[in-house]
């Protein structure tokens, strides 16, 4: 992409005038957030350039112009990036969101995924949460997986205090995300409670697994046995490294109605490309899979927000 100077003309920068600075620094933030769906997906759109104004609001047109300048001469992973982008992303999560569709994963595709594995004797059961936000779909995810081993035969709940799995099977769950500042409360698992807060959904016979956390009165934390199997790793979905490993399940919501339409084909390519054969892809109310990989899925489970098991066929 051409400097600023070369777009606008070099005589132009002598124009005074109020006017002029305010098409000079419209012009700055539309590149920088093409710039910003370029490496994150985020699409172009009014509301974001809108978020953009307000947060460079005070910076003189001067100063911006450098610091794009720096932005476009670093690579994609500089913290100045990543701040941007974080700044600009949507954070909003809470555990056990729409509760029609877990209920299916629960009950239906969790069930599924396990019996496979019997039938595999591969006694492993590994899911992602991409994009996963502050965590509390990863460790929803991950008591969800514990619940349907559970009715499977393959893990128990010791007294009400921790889940234990049977001999030689193992579940992991990896949430990641752009932003490392949500990833590291994420880490920390300590949500706090109220009306709107990350628990506002939460059924009642789950609190289990959330107890009193002394330090942060007024919060509860992730129980330690559901803790433990869950891990988080900062991840550029549009990265063009893949994810390491085959995962048995993945979810993806509320994630790609923020991004472009490339990028959201870029990201369901690579989300496919790291399920194995028979897997489940968990999206978001309103996502649809394009043309390149629903030729890979069967037709989306009923009763739910999308809900696809991965065919393997390739053609």
């Amino acid at each position: 992409m051409a400097d600023l100077g070369d777009r606008l003309g070099a005589d132009s920068w002598s124009i005074p005038g109020e006017e002029h600075a305010k098409g000079i620094r419209k012009t700055l933030l539309h590149g920088l957030m093409q710039d910003v769906e370029r490496i994150a997906g985020i699409k172009v759109a009014t509301p974001v350039e809108n978020k953009l104004q307000r947060i460079f609001a005070k910076v003189d047109v001067g100063t911006l112009d450098q610091w794009v300048r720096h932005l476009r001469s670093s690579p994609s992973d500089n913290p100045d990036w990543l701040s941007l982008i974080e700044s600009l992303t949507v954070h909003e999560t809470y555990f056990y969101r729409d509760m029609p569709q877990l209920d299916l994963v629960r009950n239906v595709v969790l069930s599924r995924l396990i019996s496979q594995a019997i039938e595999r004797d591969t006694k492993t059961l590994r899911i992602w949460s991409a994009a996963c936000s502050t965590g509390e779909e990863a460790y929803t995810l991950a008591i969800l997986a514990f619940q349907a081993m559970e009715a499977a035969g393959v893990a128990y709940e010791e007294a009400g205090q921790a889940f234990k799995l049977a001999p030689g099977w193992s579940l992991k769950v990896t949430g990641t995300d752009i932003s490392r500042l949500v990833l590291r409360q994420a880490e920390g698992a300590v949500y706090e409670t109220g009306p709107m807060s990350s628990f506002r959904d939460m059924p009642d016979a789950t609190m289990r697994f959330f107890p009193k956390y002394r330090l942060a009165p007024g919060s509860l934390r992730v129980r330690e046995d559901i803790r433990k199997v869950v891990k988080f790793t900062p991840y550029n979905l549009l990265s063009p490294v893949a994810m390491s490993g085959i995962y048995d399940l993945i979810a993806c919501r509320n994630v790609l109605i923020y991004m472009a339409k490339s990028a959201r084909h870029a990201i369901l390519e690579s989300l496919t490309g790291v399920l194995r054969d028979d897997g489940g892809l968990i999206l978001g109310p309103t996502d649809q899979l394009h043309l390149g990989v629903v030729k890979r899925f069967s037709p989306p489970l009923d009763g739910a927000s999308p809900v696809f098991f991965k065919s393997g066929a390739t053609t």
